[in-house]
């Protein structure tokens, strides 16, 4: 399924049938024996609840809001609206509050009397929401992190709700819980702001990858025919270190991933929506692709492919995903990086990186 979600205060939740093949109400034809057995077709049916925040072009909350307004696709077929609902953050808070009531007094509250009828009808609809703000410190960039963080933290005012709680976690190599999960924005905040004090591991990685582009330019620069006059020597020694380099990236990368499979172990066993928000500068697919693609084009050699597939990361990325779903976490990503130049003229380098490196990276 396909929706654009925006932040926002006012939340149009509704649930759609996905699968379905006898309609709700519909009497169902008695199974006649055949040959003394009865066959049963088994027809799994399933609701899904999707939460919808909605803002105008200002950035203000939209109201007014009906079930005509939305259109739902799954694989671009439409899909129907078994239930519309629209609910407020006071709508919200009163029902928190009526289930806070019931889990100290251990009696079952009725809704009569406790909740409005608005909420009434809404009360089953919300459900606890568990958020994990999961800063890869070990692929960041201090500068990206920092900017980024600052706009998390004003995300973070608009978010948490009654119902929602938010815990931090900063990893370096194994992942440490910086706020245990809190409904408290306060508390959430603070921990954020202690992080930027933390260092991003990913300047040493731009650092290697510098000394490796200024070594190729050099290389390129003296042999104009590269396929014919390469020296040897040089290309085993460009050979050694785009290797030596590619394996400390698919280490870190081995890393990170165990790390976020360790998180979404730990939050499979909580109740309602988990979700997982990883901060990073980007992960690679295949580490060190670009100055694998461009030793191959110096030297004109396909003796590159083997280094490429060698370190392919992407079956890994799709266990993850596998991963989550089974687990029913959702993910979220932030590239803190942003929109940005290229760097391909960057002051580090003796001359400019070919823009095509430059994507690839």
């Amino acid at each position: 399924m396909k929706l654009n979600l925006l932040c926002g205060r006012v939340i149009l939740g509704f649930a759609i049938v996905a699968v379905g093949l006898t309609a709700a109400g519909q009497e169902v034809e008695k199974e006649e024996p055949v040959g003394g057995l009865a066959f049963v077709d088994e027809v799994q049916v399933t609701v899904v609840n999707i939460d919808v925040f909605v803002r105008d072009h200002d950035g203000n909350p939209v109201t007014g809001l009906s079930e005509e307004d939305f259109r739902l696709r799954q694989d671009g077929r439409g899909r129907k609206l078994s239930h519309f609902a629209a609910y407020t953050q006071e709508v919200i808070s009163e029902i928190m509050a009526a289930r806070e009531d019931e889990a100290m007094s251990g009696l079952p509250a009725g809704p009569a009397g406790v909740v409005s009828e608005e909420a009434e009808g809404l009360a089953d609809l919300i459900q606890p929401v568990h958020i994990v703000l999961y800063v890869d410190n070990e692929n960041i960039r201090p500068f990206d992190r920092n900017r980024v963080l600052s706009q998390v933290r004003r995300f973070i005012s608009e978010v948490m709700q009654p119902h929602v709680q938010v815990m931090v976690i900063s990893v370096q190599r194994s992942p440490k819980i910086v706020q245990p999960f809190t409904d408290d924005p306060r508390a959430v905040k603070d921990a954020l702001k202690s992080l930027t004090q933390v260092y991003g591991a990913r300047v040493d990685a731009d650092r290697n990858r510098g000394r490796i582009i200024n070594d190729m330019q050099s290389v390129a620069e003296s042999a104009p025919n590269q396929g014919a006059r390469a020296d040897q020597n040089e290309a085993i020694y460009l050979d050694n270190k785009i290797r030596s380099y590619a394996d400390e990236m698919a280490m870190e990368l081995n890393y990170s991933l165990n790390s976020m499979r360790e998180v979404l172990t730990t939050l499979a066993g909580l109740p309602g929506r988990r979700v997982l928000v990883h901060i990073s500068s980007g992960l690679p697919a295949v580490p060190a692709r670009d100055l694998i693609n461009w030793y191959g084009e110096l030297y004109q050699r396909k003796s590159s492919l083997p280094m490429l597939a060698r370190f392919n990361r992407r079956q890994h990325y799709i266990a993850l995903a596998s991963s989550a779903n089974a687990q029913g976490v959702t993910f979220y990503t932030i590239d803190a990086s942003g929109l940005a130049g290229t760097s391909s003229a960057s002051a580090e380098y003796s001359r400019p990186v070919d823009p095509m490196i430059t994507s690839i990276h």
